[in-house]
């Protein structure tokens, strides 16, 4: 039986989010296949996109040949042009001496213009579904149908369905994101499986001494902590959330909630939060790095 040797495997990931410091689900995604496959002997490559403005650089990171440039959202030309320089003169450098055994996607600009690129189109791309590109565009400007909305939209859901359709394979974490690809893409079934999401045993799991844990986070002892990791955006619905906190409290229920993660709704939390006088029972800690986030799951219960 023959076995794979990893040292000849070449990966390019492929993004529209930063690999270091993740701080939302997808973006945790891409740092963990990034890095376990690095971990495994293979030599992975990763072209992202950064969300603040930085120049373009070249970094090596876990073992990572990474390429990051930043490009603006909310001025389109300027979005455009990042995008067709920088994708294909990154990939151009990565793939001078060697061909890549596979392109990793997770988001659909970076991917769309390698794949205009018809030399590209020799190595089979394996795309990473979070969500819709386009439903996630409307979510982020309130679910408004206006006119000035309707071409991002539209532009978001045609570049992601080019991706997907020249994609050999199509990943997703769950039946109801499976379903999604096929009524919104048209997807065949066949090009499409589910992986869903694990748990790392190794690192979460339920503490020693609970007590002296929550002592260690500064949280309150006697009470029932609630946890929620996210960005703070409106589509999170965390208004409710602390209005619900503010129900319990009239109950004399004794809960503690922890809201980690950063955002533009972050003022309108923390003004929530004192009309509702819950500056007791909310800590809003920002963001929670990745070696400390097991420890405000094992505090929750």
């Amino acid at each position: 039986m023959s076995t794979i040797n990893n040292d000849s495997i070449k990966i390019l990931f492929v993004a529209d989010v930063p690999l270091k410091n993740p701080s939302s689900g997808s973006e945790n995604m891409l740092n963990r296949q990034a890095r376990d496959l690095s971990t495994a002997g293979v030599e992975v490559c990763a072209i992202v996109r950064l969300s603040s403005n930085e120049k373009p650089s070249f970094k090596r990171l876990y073992g990572i040949k990474i390429a990051q440039f930043y490009a603006p959202a909310h001025r389109f030309w300027r979005f455009l042009y990042q995008h067709l320089k920088y994708s294909v003169y990154f990939c151009e450098k990565f793939g001078r001496y060697s061909p890549f055994s596979a392109i990793v996607a997770h988001q659909p600009f970076n991917c769309a213009v390698l794949l205009l690129k018809k030399k590209q189109l020799q190595s089979p791309l394996l795309y990473n579904f979070h969500s819709p590109s386009h439903e996630e565009y409307l979510l982020s400007k309130g679910n408004s149908q206006s006119s000035w909305n309707y071409f991002p939209m539209l532009m978001r859901r045609k570049i992601e369905q080019y991706c997907l359709q020249k994609a050999k394979l199509v990943m997703v974490e769950s039946e109801y994101m499976r379903q999604k690809v096929i009524d919104i893409h048209h997807i065949p079934e066949t090009r499409i499986f589910v992986n869903p999401g694990g748990v790392d045993l190794e690192c979460f799991h339920p503490p020693d001494d609970r007590r002296h844990l929550k002592k260690e986070l500064g949280l309150p002892s006697g009470r029932i902590h609630l946890l929620t990791i996210r960005n703070l955006e409106p589509r999170m619905g965390l208004d409710n959330l602390l209005k619900a906190i503010a129900l319990l409290e009239e109950g004399k229920f004794p809960v503690h909630l922890v809201v980690g993660g950063e955002g533009p709704e972050r003022q309108k939390l923390e003004n929530l939060i004192r009309r509702y006088r819950l500056s007791g029972n909310v800590t809003m800690t920002g963001f929670i790095p990745t070696d400390k986030l097991a420890n405000y799951y094992r505090v929750d219960a």
